[in-house]
């Protein structure tokens, strides 16, 4: 079993992004309870949730947008959502490290 970012999902008790070593542990598991074929057992969830699909979009940042960025570099939030902000990294746009 292996999986990576762009190949994981959220579930939002367990994670706040996408996590693909989760996901790997979480069907893993599934299949040590189950004793079943992970192929059976995804046709199964896929049958009863539907089937699972993302994606990005890249867009161009406009005027009003890069005034916020820069409103959020300057001062960050104490708070995102109920999760306290640890810390912040703006090496590549603005990454908020949550509890």
């Amino acid at each position: 079993m292996a999986g990576e970012e762009s190949g994981g999902f959220a579930w939002g008790r367990l994670a706040r992004d996408k996590d693909g070593i989760l996901a790997s542990c979480l069907l893993a598991e599934v299949v040590a309870k189950t004793r079943a074929p992970l192929r059976a057992r995804l046709v199964e969830l896929e049958r009863e949730h539907g089937r699972s699909a993302s994606g990005r979009i890249a867009v161009a940042l406009s005027e009003r947008a890069g005034r916020g960025l820069a409103a959020l570099r300057s001062s960050p939030p104490s708070r995102v959502d109920r999760a306290r902000v640890l810390g912040c990294d703006e090496g590549d746009g603005l990454y908020m490290a949550l509890e």
